[in-house]
């Protein structure tokens, strides 16, 4: 057994870690697509996260129709 005490801010980065691989390894257990849940702010920071410019929303686009193409993009990224 392991003394979270003895050093906490050491454990506290391991357990960290573990911890997200466990809620990574859920979500592809599940099949659930992040992207889907994420608001338009999240889309963002993940697009400008890469470096990348946020696509302007075109003449006459809709909102659902720019986020189909946010979306699009953001899978783009992770692809690379």
């Amino acid at each position: 057994m392991v003394n979270c005490k003895s050093n906490p801010v050491v454990y506290l980065a391991i357990f960290s870690n573990h911890y997200k691989e466990y809620l990574v390894s859920l979500i592809n257990k599940n099949k659930i697509d992040p992207i889907e849940i994420m608001d338009m702010d999240a889309l963002k920071i993940l697009i400008e996260r890469d470096e990348k410019q946020m696509p302007p929303l075109n003449k006459n686009e809709t909102e659902a129709a720019y986020r189909k193409r946010i979306e699009k993009v953001c899978l783009l990224f992770a692809i690379q």
